[in-house]
């Protein structure tokens, strides 16, 4: 695990940077999600980091601080781009990203340790196994004349939740009292609870987008329009089936394969 220090240039970004614009607010609708949950997810850490034995647990305090340092990263950027996308026309974007924000700091105040690193736990699994879709240039044609300072975003961020997938999987179980048993009945407690927050806020602030974006349109522009929604929507659909294995008792993140081009998108980055 490495900490990066990339840096954007987010100047003449716009909210349309790939030509299917109805992909490209999905994954803008999808960006609001790391600037709110990743701040978050350091304050959760640094709770949980604080019931491990400096010496038994040396190595996970390690990759403890690497994990903090690199999510701060993360966010930072994705929030420049926010902003640029907001500035092209779509301000509510803005009030979607600190609505999600407040219902975290209102978790971070009400919610127990181990509930709230379920949650965090959730998060970076479910991540985990979708990386390959951006790292591996899974989008296809989507990416074709796509503005390459968001690939390059999506692709660095992606390759480091592959290098840090474990280490909140491997807190959780270190931190979280019970069985082996009782632990996995919590984490789907809350799997389950992450799923459909994050699907609901995903929804609202892609809805707001497409709003937006089809204010004066024809009807049979519309209609393209749908229809083009209709095979994101399908797309993103797939990647529901690989749940199945981060629901299972035995789930490992460390089993996650290695993305293909990970060290290529590691290099866009150096």
């Amino acid at each position: 695990m490495e900490v990066r220090y990339p840096s954007f240039d987010v100047s003449g970004l716009g909210a349309h940077w790939a030509p299917n614009r109805e992909w490209a607010h999905q994954i803008n609708a999808t960006g609001t999600v790391p600037s709110a949950i990743e701040p978050f997810l350091i304050k959760v850490i640094r709770r949980a980091k604080a019931e491990l034995d400096t010496v038994a647990d040396a190595d996970l305090i390690a990759d403890v601080d690497i994990f903090n340092k690199q999510e701060a990263q993360h966010y930072k950027l994705h929030g420049q781009f926010n902003e640029a996308i907001a500035n092209d026309g779509f301000p509510g974007l803005l009030d979607h990203d600190n609505r999600l924000k407040a219902e975290y700091a209102e978790m971070l105040a009400t919610r127990d340790l181990e509930w709230l690193l379920g949650y965090c736990e959730a998060f970076e699994s479910i991540v985990a196994v979708g990386v390959s879709q951006w790292v591996d240039l899974g989008w296809g044609d989507y990416l074709d004349g796509a503005d390459p300072r968001m690939v390059v975003l999506w692709r660095w961020h992606l390759a480091e939740e592959y290098e840090h997938r474990t280490v909140v999987h491997r807190l959780y179980h270190r931190v979280v009292s019970g069985t082996p048993e009782e632990q996995y009945a919590k984490r789907m407690e809350t799997l389950n609870f992450f799923m459909e927050h994050l699907a609901k806020h995903v929804e609202a602030t892609l809805g707001y987008l497409l709003e937006v974006e089809r204010a004066g349109m024809t009807d049979e522009e519309r209609t393209a329009s749908e229809a083009r929604s209709t095979a994101v929507n399908e797309l993103f659909a797939t990647f529901h089936a690989p749940v199945a294995d981060v629901m299972q008792p035995t789930w490992d993140p460390e089993s996650v394969p290695r993305p293909r081009l990970l060290d290529e998108a590691f290099a866009l980055v150096s």
